[in-house]
């Protein structure tokens, strides 16, 4: 600037400055000398801006304010740099300078200058507004204001202003037609089959590792939703089913909050008392020679055994080409015995699955009786090659099995090479779950819990509604479920088939919406159908959900609502889909760094966590 360093703060004086003869000029012989920059907290500050800037503050000089602005404005120092106070009045004000002008002008880059706190006043030109309502502003920002407030900031400077604005979690997108929502006025009505699987998320994280993206059509939002325990609370004494409702704004994008919809069941379910007619159909064919393969299943029927009592019974079928009958109504307390007949069991030829289905309904209908459990659980890879392999024809067995009242389940084992479309497609029908067997998990208490569940269900046939309110809710979307939604009217139709839940299990949903600001009364209402097992009585409850004005960031608001709409936002943008491509996986990265120490150390979540990571890499190549 022409002018020698000032000396360290504090040991300047005021009288050793003078002001730029540029302004000197501007300002005529009025200016001239008879103001000096002031000094504040101990430093020398001159006022370097565009033209038009310096023009105003050498006509407000000129009346003996220019302490009193240098104040008021947060001036930028000697070496040009610029108070945070000013930044942040510059991107909340939406300041007419060009951010960008200015900086260039600098000799210097910006930096951490701290003058003032918030709450100053906007008529001398400062924001009112406290820091975390700016970043509040800043997020709910339309698309053109948020860009040219993220054009503003400087490369460099103040980190945690300028940091806010760059970081990818508050880069948040127009909404765009393909994001397929729903308007609330036309259709206020959403209705689905609560499906709890984790099946789609096991199968993604096997594919991330091998270094592959995985297959789009294998992506199910909800069974990466549903593959964590959010440690939802269980219902009261009296209660059958506890919900829990939480909401946050959208991490990607604009005028959207995500909302969280839990359903978890009580601890009661099938009692020692109730009979288990339990047939298992396992694949012996050529694929499942593979030593990991034949160790699974192994471990998983151990598993089972354990959860026998000695009213159960057990029938094991085999199956490869054709099907065979290997044990019948074996006593729950020697269940143990048929781990040892498996391991002996050679493999062999091609995979028939219709035949096996076939064998496994004829058993367990011949056991069928009042207050008796009955349930068929298929152990394959899902290999199909022999027999009639169409899925939909296979779901049409199932189906005929549930109006029987047998229930169905389906254990995938290994997600290498796993027919997936069939087995989902035939857990769908029936009224039981998919699960996947893969490599050591198969033997960890994550799935002896699935398992003592399906053998423990508390609910049938359960449904949840939400009723959202028009005149609150603009445009919203269930984050999956594709496969399991349910029209309106099915609801109360008990005729119509839903999913089961297990004893004190939980059940979890995702929502974008569209929150309307200026709407009336509450978000909407949850409502919940379903069979208690425990009765046999149709359950109906409902909640309502509110409105919160003041919805929190992801990054701050719980843990759970934080880990659902990670996972979420993961399967969208593997999937590929239009809310995937609004997805950045970094901000997804940072989004669960913020997770409590008593989540983040838990396996599944250090696993998202990893694919999160895997998923970048990949995207980068």
């Amino acid at each position: 600037l022409g002018q020698s360093a000032p000396a360290k703060p504090g040991s300047a004086s005021v009288e050793s400055f003078d002001l730029p003869m540029e302004m000197k000029n501007e300002a005529g012989e009025a200016a001239a000398g008879e103001k000096k920059l002031a000094e504040i907290d101990g430093e020398v500050y001159r006022f370097i801006a565009p033209e038009t800037q310096r023009k105003q503050l050498v006509d407000q000089t000129s009346e003996g304010r220019a302490e009193e602005v240098l104040k008021q404005q947060s001036m930028t120092d000697y070496f040009g740099r610029q108070s945070e106070t000013q930044l942040e009045a510059q991107l909340s004000l939406g300041d007419q300078t060009d951010q960008k002008e200015r900086v260039n002008e600098f000799e210097s880059e910006p930096e951490v200058d701290r003058l003032a706190g918030d709450g100053l006043d906007r008529k001398k030109g400062r924001s009112t507004r406290s820091r975390e309502t700016w970043e509040k502003d800043f997020v709910e920002a339309d698309f053109e204001k948020q860009d040219a407030w993220m054009d503003q900031a400087p490369q460099s400077g103040p980190e945690d202003i300028v940091d806010l604005a760059k970081k990818p979690k508050y880069k948040r997108e127009a909404p765009s037609a393909g994001l397929n929502e729903t308007n609330a006025a036309t259709e206020s009505f959403s209705t689905f089959s609560l499906h709890v699987s984790d099946v789609s998320f096991k199968l993604a994280a096997a594919a991330l590792a091998r270094g592959e993206w995985p297959e789009a059509a294998k992506i199910r939002i909800e069974e990466f939703v549903n593959a964590f325990d959010y440690g939802d609370p269980l219902p009261g004494t009296h209660e059958k089913v506890a919900c829990v409702v939480e909401q946050a704004i959208h991490p990607f994008l604009q005028q959207r909050n995500v909302l969280r919809v839990s359903m978890r069941t009580s601890a009661e379910g099938r009692s020692a008392s109730t009979p288990l007619r339990l047939t298992l159909v396992l694949d012996n064919s050529g694929s499942m020679e593979r030593i990991d393969r034949q160790q699974a299943v192994q471990r998983a029927l151990s598993l089972l055994a354990q959860q026998l009592s000695p009213n159960d019974q057990v029938t094991l079928i085999s199956f490869a080409r054709q099907p065979r009958l290997l044990a019948e109504n074996v006593a729950g307390q020697d269940a143990a015995k048929l781990v040892e007949l498996i391991a002996r069991l050679p493999s062999e030829g091609g995979t028939n699955i219709e035949a096996a289905l076939k064998l496994a309904f004829e058993k367990a209908a011949a056991q069928q009786s009042p207050g008796v459990q009955n349930r068929i659980v298929l152990l394959t890879d899902g290999a199909v090659n022999l027999g009639n392999a169409n899925p939909e024809s296979l779901s049409r067995m199932v189906e005929t099995m549930r109006t029987s009242g047998i229930a169905f389940d389906a254990a995938g084992i290994s997600a290498e090479g796993l027919n997936d479309e069939v087995l989902e497609a035939l857990t769908r029908k029936g009224d039981g779950r998919y699960y996947l067997l893969d490599g050591e998990e198969s033997s960890g208490g994550r799935f002896a819990q699935q398992i003592a569940g399906a053998l423990r269900p508390s609910a049938s046939n359960v449904k949840v509604q939400i009723e959202f309110n028009p005149k609150r809710v603009g445009q919203y979307k269930l984050l999956g479920f594709e496969k399991h939604i349910l029209q309106q009217e099915d609801f109360r139709n008990d005729a119509v088939d839903a999913a089961e839940l297990a004893a004190a299990e939980a059940g979890v949903a995702l929502y974008q919406f569209e929150a309307k600001p200026d709407g009336e009364g509450d978000v909407g209402t949850v409502s919940v159908r379903f069979r208690d097992l425990t009765t046999g009585e149709m359950v109906e409850q409902r909640w309502p959900i509110p409105y919160e004005a003041n919805a929190l960031r992801p990054d701050q608001a719980t843990d759970s609502i934080r880990l659902a709409t990670a996972a979420a936002m993961l399967a969208a943008r593997l999937r590929g889909e239009a809310l995937g491509e609004t997805v950045d996986l970094k901000a997804l990265s940072e989004l669960m760094a913020g997770l409590s120490e008593q989540q983040a150390y838990d396996p599944r979540v250090q696993q998202l966590k990893l694919m999160i990571e895997q998923a970048r890499q990949l995207n980068q190549q």
